[in-house]
């Protein structure tokens, strides 16, 4: 005879928020953009040449003092303690 069994190993189970999850928004903004997942803590701000401009220890940031652009955005995340990159544009 012929025997069969599939089972799924629980190592390979992939739990939580995705990295493709996580954005800011309003984007395009004027001021204030926050994180949409609770699970970030930190959020730093630089410039397209690589310049940090600011930094918080908050799901959201004030961009309403820096000069319209375009900016990257890197997101800590607490849980897996990684950071993920997003670009805003301020108008």
């Amino acid at each position: 005879g012929f025997t069969y069994t599939r089972s799924t190993n629980p190592n390979l189970i992939v739990e939580g928020v995705q990295e493709k999850d996580i954005f800011v928004y309003p984007n395009p903004t004027s001021g204030v953009v926050q994180a949409n997942q609770d699970i970030i803590s930190k959020i730093h701000v630089y410039d397209l040449t690589g310049k940090q401009l600011m930094k918080t220890n908050t799901s959201s940031v004030n961009l309403g003092t820096i000069n319209d652009g375009m900016y990257i955005i890197r997101l800590y995340r607490k849980d897996n303690k990684e950071w993920v990159t997003r670009q805003v544009l301020k108008q």
